[in-house]
């Protein structure tokens, strides 16, 4: 074997092989690198030919000399010599692709989430369209009102299209010329819940475009049993303020003088017509609620009486109301149970599904915590935080009366701070 080595003073080598023989055969070109260990040793390393290669470690004094330790094959080696990953470059691999996982899931699980929130957008605004299309080929009437779609269902009657004197869903199906709703004649029976209940059914799985795609929440039938059952709750709620005439239920939401007295709320005589509610831009007719939730530890239930009052499945107050049963905010920051360290789910949580899922299982969070849609009768549609979805312009007719003779509009605690005139700081209040 003949070579060319260097060794400086320090301990330092390089040398390279220009031929070697290995057991009586003639190498290729190799190379050797050493280094040194203080100034009196050196370290090399000699790799040897493509038809044998040879890896070594020596230890070599200021003459230069080399020691082979080692001269055999890697198992993990090719066909020519070239080195295999290793299990440590391996278990980097893995660690960055994990890491790489960790960062991209949340983002993905981020953009699924907002895909559902513009789904849920278009279905509430698309509802909103089909209130405005039936008021305008119905005399200016709108659906949902045991005054106009609903009267059939509150003599106790089911007409094939309302299953309850609430119901706007099955009108603004039926004016739209769904087949899907439209019952084939002799196929159900009037006066019987089990053709009732089918549609509800319909309603709940079926009809996917009223279905909020962030509500996966049951709710169980209310003193009702067979053929009630526990299925999915309804997503959106209209409010009786706009549905509703002024007497008693269940035609109505409370007789007008009795509501003066008790409430210090006059709605003139209000009538559920379009022209009637007055500012188209600034009143809500449809929100995302949780109809009903009147507990806050208790799972939502629904009222399947043909002529149930109060709303039934289909309607509520108003998210202004501290006894709302389709926005409970019971567990909100300044609330009732604001303050209380309660380990239960949230129950705004069942009406606003798209804030951050990270906070808001126990009281005292942040509001923006929990957000959803509200479809106003222009038909534009906005995505509100649980406490600015309560201003009370936005539920009552204009020109209605709040406040009267000093009766407080019995608000949010937090509705009171937000809109204090609206709820009585400054007296009487009218509606614009």
């Amino acid at each position: 074997m003949s070579a060319t080595r260097f060794l400086d003073a320090k301990g330092a080598g390089f040398g390279e092989a220009r031929s070697e023989e290995v057991g009586g055969a003639a190498a290729r070109p190799g190379f050797r690198f050493g280094f040194g260990l203080g100034a009196g040793s050196g370290v090399g390393f000699e790799s040897g030919s493509e038809s044998r290669p040879v890896t070594g470690w020596g230890a070599g004094s200021l003459s230069g000399r080399w020691f082979h330790l080692a001269s055999r094959r890697l198992p993990w080696s090719g066909r020519n010599g070239a080195r295999g990953f290793t299990l440590i470059e391996l278990l980097v691999v893995i660690a960055i692709i994990a890491l790489l996982i960790s960062i991209l899931l949340p983002a993905l699980g981020e953009v699924r989430r907002q895909g559902k929130i513009i789904v849920c957008r278009s279905n509430i605004r698309q509802m909103a369209i089909a209130f405005v299309s039936y008021a305008n080929e119905n005399k200016e009437a709108v659906a949902g009102s045991p005054t106009t779609s609903g009267h059939a269902a509150l003599k106790g009657v089911y007409n094939g299209t309302a299953m309850q004197t609430w119901d706007y869903l099955g009108p603004l199906l039926e004016h739209l010329g769904s087949e899907q709703v439209i019952e084939p004649e002799g196929t159900y029976n009037d006066q019987a819940d089990a053709s009732r209940a089918d549609r509800l059914n319909f309603y709940r799985e079926g009809l996917k475009s009223a279905v909020c795609p962030e509500n996966n929440i049951l709710a169980k039938p209310f003193q009702a049993s067979t053929p009630w059952t526990t299925g999915r709750m309804l997503s959106y709620v209209t409010s009786t303020q706009f549905t509703s005439i002024e007497v008693d239920p269940p035609e109505g939401a409370g007789d007008r003088l009795k509501r003066i007295a008790s409430d210090g709320i006059d709605r003139r005589f209000y009538k559920p017509f379009l022209f009637r509610v007055g500012t188209l831009h600034m009143k809500g007719i449809l929100f995302e609620g949780s109809r009903y939730k009147e507990s806050k530890s208790e799972p939502p239930d629904f009222d399947p009486k043909i002529a149930a009052n109060f709303g039934g499945i289909f309607a509520d107050v108003g998210p202004w109301f501290r006894e709302s049963a389709a926005l409970n905010r019971q567990m909100a920051p300044g609330e009732v149970y604001g303050e209380w360290n309660l380990n239960i789910l949230d129950p705004r949580r069942y009406a606003f599904r798209h804030g951050s899922k990270s906070s808001g299982v126990n009281a005292g969070t942040s509001g923006v915590s929990c957000r959803g849609h509200v479809a106003f009768f222009d038909t534009r549609v906005e995505l509100l935080d649980d406490a600015q979805a309560t201003r009370p312009d936005y539920w009552f007719p204009t020109a209605t009366i709040l406040n009267i003779n000093n009766r407080k509009l019995k608000a949010w605690n937090s509705t009171i701070r937000d809109f204090p005139n609206q709820t009585g700081a400054s007296g009487q209040y009218n509606v614009p």
